[in-house]
């Protein structure tokens, strides 16, 4: 958050030009209010433009004054940063504002080694500032610039923005501020940008989308310039105390409505959907809540309910809201949807954390609002269900979750390596136990001197798996690098009908700390099953010495009714192909299974 600060009024004229204590007091109470919550806080020198009015002579009052500043700041923690003063590029020289930042500099050093300094460069503003910057030899000092182009619609409110080169034009600015920040090794702010209200909505907030995303993906960190209806720019009013919530979403990441994600089981309203900038926390394309009933600021669509309450309106084809949820208990769930439909084609479908649905529903009920049921296996932690309808015009309450079935314990013998290698073979490797690092426990396990991919441990299964019966399993191990990073896997190896069929679950490790590789599988078998394996190996040509902790296979429940991940039972009737191949720009991609049903398709960059 940036505080800015007029120090005018509240400095003497004669020296040794002294701050009003009253107000020294003011500005660190607000300056503790952030602190105390968190939030990286930034003061400075605004609107002080007396100092333009004769640069040299007005200097030394604003030398005393910061000397006075950073006296009494100097013992706040590391999260308060000064910028010396706003925008001085439009009455300061290049060489004028140097001189200013290296004087300034020199006395905040005196009290404040280690603070970071926020300073920019004279002559021109904008994305050029910094550009005109020559920074001092200091180790916590930040570049600032500020950003409200185009100046005719940010300011003026003429026309619309957001054509491709519109965005290009802002691509382009922010990268010569980032080659700028790479050549003198200083990070960067983007102290202000906005547009002013009654600017095109549409228009408003794509330009806040783009350029907050722009400054996200450069490293840049940003504030929003907040000045209230006087400003005419602004994301909050003080005055009834609202949120401009669609304004908010495009600056900020997706949340849970309220704070925090929905308890589950249990009931999620649907109006209560993410918040989130449009096609992160909903896919609406017209942007407007044209209803207006609740969340009027939003995109989505929301419609009261002649009972009470709200329904969120899907209505045009791909409409989809999502929601954080969190449950303890990990295990097999029913999903249940109170929908009306506007027609007897439309569909409405659940999809979990990105890839796996219940639904698509159809037949849904039109007259009047109807459940809609499916069951689902559910790992414990937060999750993120998307509300999706792929032919829109459906209304949605609420969704609701019931437990099944809970999971169940593990079903692999010394799965923590803390009985050394009981219960598991060694193929083609060394294996051992080591006391660091380990993910939990005192010993994790080390594989080393592998001289094919498929080298490491494994624990036959076989009589677990009888023991359960078909089902749903949780397949999951903390796995890490020694020294090559590479791919490592736990593995299902299922034989049946005189063939083996593999199941793994890759992932890329690192010496930085433990990854999990972790997958819901549906593991079921024709006829007898003859064998059954969990294995602990490496992956995609990957030879390099790797350790494995807290690995774990866990049956969930049967698979009657309940959608799945993945399955190893994978159909014996397929083709899939690309044309061209190799290819530069782009390839076409056919396939064919024996049978209708929902096909996930996954491209992976290698």
């Amino acid at each position: 958050v940036r505080i800015p600060v007029t120090w005018d009024r509240h400095l003497s004229t004669e020296p040794p030009y002294t701050i009003d204590a009253a107000w020294l007091d003011r500005v660190e109470q607000v300056v503790d209010w952030a602190l105390a919550r968190g939030l990286v806080t930034i003061i400075n020198a605004h609107h002080d433009d007396w100092l333009y009015d004769n640069f040299p002579a007005n200097l030394p009052r604003f030398e005393s004054l910061w000397r006075q500043v950073a006296e009494r700041f100097k013992d706040k923690p590391d999260e308060l940063l000064f910028e010396i003063i706003n925008e001085p590029y439009f009455d300061l020289s290049e060489a004028q504002v140097d001189t200013l930042n290296a004087r300034i500099l020199r006395i905040i050093r005196q009290t404040n080694p280690h603070r970071i300094v926020l300073l920019t460069g004279g002559g021109e503003n904008s994305y050029r500032a910094p550009l005109h910057l020559h920074p001092p030899d200091d180790p916590y000092l930040m570049a600032y610039f500020h950003y409200y182009l185009p100046w005719k619609f940010t300011h003026d409110k003429i026309g619309t923005w957001g054509t491709a080169q519109d965005k290009a034009t802002v691509d382009g600015h922010f990268d010569l501020v980032q080659d700028w920040s790479a050549q003198h090794g200083l990070p960067i702010l983007l102290g202000e940008f906005g547009v002013s209200v009654g600017a095109d909505r549409p228009s408003l907030l794509r330009w806040y989308d783009h350029v907050a995303n722009g400054a996200i993906r450069r490293g840049f960190a940003f504030t929003v310039w907040d000045a209230g209806p006087q400003a005419n720019k602004y994301t909050y009013l003080r005055q009834p105390g609202l949120w401009d919530e669609a304004q908010l979403n495009v600056l900020t990441d997706q949340r849970p409505f309220g704070g925090d994600p929905w308890p589950v089981p249990g009931r999620i309203e649907a109006e209560a959907f993410d918040t989130g900038a449009p096609g992160v926390a909903y896919g609406d394309e017209d942007t407007l809540n044209t209803f207006g009933f609740f969340r009027p600021h939003q995109g989505a669509e929301i419609d009261s309910l002649p009972a009470g309450g709200y329904a969120v309106v899907l209505d045009e084809p791909g409409n989809w809201t999502e929601y954080t949820f969190h449950l303890d208990t990990a295990g097999v769930y029913s999903v249940s949807a109170r929908v009306r439909a506007r027609s007897a084609d439309a569909t409405v479908a659940l999809r979990f954390n990105g890839r796996r649905y219940a639904g698509p529903f159809g037949s849904l009920p039109e007259a009047e609002f109807g459940v809609v049921t499916d069951s689902l296996f559910l790992s414990e932690g937060t999750h993120v269900v998307r509300l999706v309808s792929e032919t829109g015009g459906v209304q949605v309450d609420w969704i609701q979750f019931a437990l099944r079935s809970s999971a169940q314990a593990n079903l692999l013998k010394n799965p923590g390596f803390e009985l050394g290698l009981e219960g598991w073979q060694v193929k083609q490797c060394t294996a051992t136990t080591v006391d660091t690092p380990v993910h939990s426990g005192q010993r994790a396990l080390l594989l080393s001197g592998r001289t094919k991919e498929w080298a490491g441990v494994y624990q036959n299964v076989r009589q677990a798996l009888l023991d359960n019966g078909p089902g749903y399993y949780r397949v999951q191990g903390w796995l890490r690098a020694v020294a090559d990073t590479g791919w490592a896997r736990v593995k299902m190896r299922l034989t049946y009908g005189g063939r083996q069929h593999h199941l793994g679950v890759p992932v890329k490790v690192d010496t930085s700390g433990w990854t999990l590789a972790s997958d819901t599988l549906l593991l079921t078998w024709d006829g007898t099953l003859e064998d059954a394996n969990f294995f602990v190996q490496g992956a995609k040509g990957y030879l390099g010495d790797f350790l494995a902790d807290d690995v774990l296979l866990r049956f969930l429940g049967p698979a009657s009714g309940v959608a799945s991940e993945r399955s190893a039972r994978l159909p014996q009737d397929w083709a899939l192909a690309n044309y061209p191949n190799p290819f530069n720009s782009a390839t076409s991609i056919s396939f064919r299974v024996p049978a209708a049903g929902r096909v996930v398709l996954e491209v992976l960059d290698l």
